[in-house]
C-alpha cells in the first residue's frame, strides 16, 4: 500500500529531531568557558522578554508532530458529488429489461446474480451490532462483480465508486466482505464440488467416449495451469512471482470436467512454481485414491509427471514416433477443454488480465489469492445456474478464447526472442573463436620466423 502523507511526515519530522538534538547535546558539550556564561548573564537581563518568545528548534519540531496528529486528515477534504443512478439502472432496470447488459456489468445473468444473493445474504460478515445498517448485499454483490468482471481502471476504487455512488474507501470495505463471504466454505463447496461417482460422470465418461474411444471414457477429467499476472511489481519478494512470461504472477492449477465446469483447484503459489509443484497442492493430487474410481485418471500436459491416475502426452524423443505423434494429437483433443476452460473463466472474471493488487506484505498475497478465488467461485457457481445452448456465440466465452490466444502468442514472441538470441549470441562466440585462431595464427608465423631467423 502507498505511504500515507502522515507517515512520511512524521517521519521527516522525527529525523529531523533526533538530527537536531543530537546537535544541542553537541553544543551542550562544547559549551565554553565561565566568561561566556557571564557574558550571557550579564545580558540576561536585556533580552529576556526576547528569550521567553524565543523556542529551540527542537520544541518547533515537537510542535510540528503534536499538529500532525491533532487532525484525521492533512489536507483539505472537498466532498466529491456521487450519483449511484447506474447502479440502480443496473439493479432495477436492466436487469429485467435488459438482461444481457447487466450481465455485461456484472458478469452474470439475473438469475445466477438472485441465487447468490441468497447464499451469501446470512453470512456473518453481513451482520453487525453497529446501530447503522450496512448496504443492501445485492448492492454490495453488484459492486464486487463489477470489479471482478472489469479490467485495467474499470477496476479502480474510484471509478467503481463513481459507477456505484460510493467512496473508494467504502468501495474496498464492500469488495473485502464479498469476497470474504464467496470464500466461506459452503459457498464454495457448493459451487466447485467434485462429481459423485456413477450417474452423474456418465455424461462426461459419454463424451470422451464419443470424441475419441471408448477406452478412454474414463479420463473424464483433465489439468491445466495458468498465471494470473499482478498489475505491477511486487514489493514483498518481487524476484520470487516472476515467471517465464516476464510477468509477475500466480500460479492456478485448474481441474475440470468436458462441459468446462471447475471441479477443483488450487491458488496461491508464485508464477514462478512449476505446474507439478502447484499441482500437489490440489485437492485431487492429495485425494485421488478416494475421488476417482478404479481405472480413472487425469489428462494433463507434458509438464507433470505420468501416474498410473495421471496421464500426460509423449514427451520427446519418443513423440516424434508416427503412433505416439498420433497418440498425442488425440489426447490434445480431449485436453484442449482444459484451454476452454480456463479461457472462459478469464473472459467472464477480466479482472484476472492483470490483478491491480498493491502486494507489500503475506496479507496482500492472502488478499490476492481471495480475489482469485472467488473469481473461480462465481464463474463455476454461474455454470451451474446459466443455459448456454451455443458456447461459440457466448460473449465472455468468445472474449475468453481471445485472452488464450493473446497468452499463446506471447509465450510464443518470447520463445522466439530467446531463440533468436541464442542464435546470435552463438554466432558472436563464433565471430570471437575465428578472431582468437587469427591471433594465434599469427602468433605460430611469428615464432617460427624467428626460429628461422636464428638459424
Amino acid at each position: 500500500m502507498p505511504v500515507s502523507i502522515r507517515t512520511q511526515v512524521t517521519e521527516e519530522l522525527e529525523e529531523l529531531l533526533a538530527v537536531q538534538l543530537i546537535a544541542q547535546s553537541i553544543s551542550s558539550l562544547d559549551s565554553d568557558s565561565d566568561q561566556s556564561s557571564s557574558d550571557i548573564s550579564m545580558q540576561s537581563g536585556s533580552n529576556s522578554d526576547d528569550e521567553d518568545d524565543f523556542l529551540e528548534p527542537s520544541e518547533v519540531i515537537l510542535l510540528a508532530l503534536q499538529q500532525a496528529h491533532a487532525t484525521r486528515y492533512l489536507q483539505e477534504r472537498t466532498c466529491i458529488t456521487k450519483e449511484s443512478s447506474l447502479m440502480r439502472l443496473t439493479l432495477e432496470v436492466w436487469i429485467t429489461e435488459q438482461p444481457a447488459i447487466f450481465r455485461r456489468q456484472v458478469c452474470v445473468n439475473p438469475t445466477t446474480f438472485h441465487a447468490l444473493c441468497e447464499i451469501i445474504a446470512d453470512d456473518p460478515v453481513f451482520h453487525n451490532n453497529s446501530q447503522n445498517a450496512q448496504i443492501p448485499v445485492p448492492q454490495q454483490l453488484a459492486v464486487t462483480l463489477y470489479r471482478l468482471g472489469h479490467f485495467g481502471n474499470g477496476v479502480n476504487m474510484s471509478d467503481v465508486g463513481l459507477w456505484a455512488g460510493f467512496g473508494h474507501g467504502t468501495v474496498d470495505r464492500i469488495t473485502c466482505r464479498v469476497l470474504t463471504a464467496l470464500n466461506n466454505q459452503r459457498v464454495r463447496k457448493g459451487a466447485v464440488r467434485w462429481p459423485a461417482a456413477g450417474a452423474e460422470r456418465e455424461p462426461m465418461k459419454k463424451w470422451v467416449e464419443d470424441t475419441v474411444c471408448e477406452a478412454w471414457r474414463d479420463g473424464w477429467v483433465m489439468v491445466d495451469g495458468t498465471l494470473v499476472p499482478f498489475a505491477r511489481k511486487l514489493a514483498h519478494f518481487g524476484p520470487r512471482w516472476f515467471d517465464r512470461k516476464c510477468n509477475y504472477s500466480l500460479n492456478v492449477q485448474i481441474l475440470n470436467d468436458p462441459f468446462m465446469r471447475i471441479v477443483d483447484f488450487s491458488v496461491g503459489l508464485p508464477g514462478s512454481q512449476h505446474d507439478s509443484t502447484a499441482f500437489k497442492l490440489t485437492r485431487a493430487a492429495q485425494e485421488h485414491e478416494r475421488l476417482l474410481e478404479p481405472g480413472e485418471f487425469i489428462w494433463a500436459d507434458s509438464t507433470y509427471p505420468i501416474q498410473d491416475w495421471l496421464v500426460a502426452p509423449f514427451k520427446a524423443p519418443e513423440k516424434e514416433l508416427p503412433d505416439n505423434r498420433n497418440f498425442n494429437y488425440h489426447v490434445s483433443k480431449v485436453r484442449a477443454k482444459s484451454e476452454n476452460a480456463i479461457g472462459f473463466l478469464k473472459g467472464r472474471c477480466c479482472s484476472l488480465k492483470g490483478l491491480r493488487v498493491n502486494v507489500n506484505s503475506p496479507d496482500h498475497i492472502r488478499f490476492a489469492a481471495l480475489w482469485v478465488s472467488a473469481c473461480i467461485v462465481v464463474h463455476s457457481f454461474a455454470l451451474y445456474h446459466e443455459s448456454i445452448e451455443e458456447y461459440d456465440r457466448d460473449e465472455f466465452f468468445r472474449l475468453g478464447q481471445e485472452i488464450m490466444c493473446e497468452e499463446r502468442g506471447e509465450v510464443n514472441r518470447i520463445g522466439a526472442h530467446h531463440e533468436s538470441a541464442a542464435r546470435v549470441s552463438e554466432r558472436q562466440r563464433e565471430v570471437a573463436r575465428e578472431a582468437e585462431l587469427v591471433q594465434a595464427r599469427a602468433k605460430w608465423e611469428a615464432l617460427k620466423a624467428a626460429w628461422l631467423s636464428s638459424k
